[in-house]
């Protein structure tokens, strides 16, 4: 009989490891919304009604593999080892961390995903996040929020510019110095006044301002065109007038998103007014919070080569850090840039810190916010500095974000 009972038991833990293995793994190369427990049991060749047996819904099955990835993080075991150097430390956190593959695509996933406080992993990530940027802050005595940030934003950049190397860069910026003392502010153009967004008038404006709010939402994936044609009283087959496919709506999505943030830069084509309107950028962006969700749910999806949108933020990285770092480069000729500056490296930590700080911000509040450490990393880059300001976009003077300055 105990022979038996043990057989049936050895067979459930195999059975539900496998389930989770599968979940781990699906959930994070496609997302929660868009994977189902259908397509988790025909992965490991079980029965819909097998993997119910284990777990009564995918929600369940999400915190049970949530739960399983903690305690094996082994991440706040290394913070709490023996004292070790400080670099040693970091780069051991951040090479443990990068060699955790699919519990890390899992995370990187989930934090674009679970942005809406609704969604089943929305606390899990905020609590993670808060613990460890103190234990981060505590144990290497830097800004903790800063340097998650940097490394959640490689890290999403890794799956599209595979060439990068995330903990290299990670530890380049965590080794930055402060910004020079004393160093002068350089001068920001007057504030440029803009009105409230206009209200799309068109039907093919409301049709692509209602799937900016869906793809925000729940994704791309998860969004059908019938989902965005009943939110606007239309028909499928009015919607499909306008925009024949998903993918074409998708594209038209972008293209407004790229409009809106056509860089709302400083008069001028100085790299100072580049990266001013970095910082102008940022600033604006928080009156606009759709949108940037739009882009961080999309940038988390997208990762996967096969997404329609995969290409966009691919090419996207490579014309920002190619910009960025020339500017960079320029301000070096110019002596306006630290000595030890690395313009390649850093263009990719700035990126990573904006996109890292994004996703932050729908998990907790913070008082500097995105646009104050955008501008403070900028500073620290420097021989000037970039002022503090409250200022509002005019669109119509906007710039690219793209452009090269030479």
């Amino acid at each position: 009989m105990s022979t038996a009972a043990d057989g049936r038991r050895r067979r459930t833990v195999a059975s539900r490891t496998a389930i989770l293995e599968a979940a781990e793994r699906l959930f994070g190369e496609s997302g929660f919304t868009s994977t189902s427990l259908r397509g988790i049991a025909a992965a490991i060749g079980m029965s819909h009604a097998g993997v119910m047996r284990h777990f009564a819904s995918k929600g369940d099955l999400l915190l049970a593999v949530l739960q399983k990835l903690e305690p094996g993080s082994d991440v706040f075991a290394l913070m709490a080892a023996p004292a070790l150097p400080r670099d040693e430390l970091l780069r051991l956190l951040l090479e443990h961390t990068a060699n955790q593959k699919a519990a890390l695509n899992l995370r990187m996933v989930l934090l674009g995903e679970a942005t809406d406080a609704t969604h089943p992993a929305h606390g899990f990530v905020r609590d993670r996040l808060e613990l460890v940027e103190f234990e981060l802050g505590l144990t290497m005595g830097t800004d903790g929020v800063d340097l998650l940030a940097v490394w959640n934003g490689l890290q999403l950049i890794h799956r599209y510019v595979p060439s990068i190397d995330p903990v290299t860069i990670g530890m380049r910026h965590a080794d930055a110095a402060a910004p020079p003392a004393g160093a002068p502010a350089a001068t920001i153009i007057a504030p440029l006044k803009h009105g409230a967004a206009a209200t799309p008038v068109t039907r093919r404006a409301q049709i692509v301002a209602a799937a900016t709010r869906a793809f925000s939402r729940a994704g791309y994936r998860s969004t059908s065109l019938r989902d965005i044609a009943s939110e606007l009283g239309l028909s499928h087959t009015a919607l499909l007038y306008h925009f024949p496919s998903k993918e074409s709506l998708l594209e038209a999505v972008l293209d407004e998103r790229d409009r809106d943030e056509s860089l709302p830069w400083s008069i001028g084509d100085g790299p100072l007014d580049y990266l001013n309107g970095m910082y102008l950028q940022a600033l604006h962006n928080v009156t606009e919070p759709g949108l940037s969700r739009l882009y961080s749910t999309l940038a988390s999806e997208a990762t996967d080569t096969r997404h329609p949108a995969h290409d966009y933020f691919a090419q996207r990285y490579l014309r920002f850090h190619a910009a960025l770092a020339r500017v960079l480069v320029v301000l070096g000729e110019q002596g306006l840039a630290r000595d030890d500056l690395d313009a390649e490296g850093e263009a990719w930590a700035l990126i990573a810190l904006w996109d890292g700080l994004a996703l932050r911000g729908f998990y907790s509040a913070d008082g500097r916010g995105l646009p104050e450490r955008v501008r403070s990393r900028i500073n620290s880059l420097l021989r000037v500095h970039i002022s503090s300001t409250d200022i509002t976009v005019d669109q119509d003077r906007a710039r690219r974000p793209d452009r090269v300055v030479t």
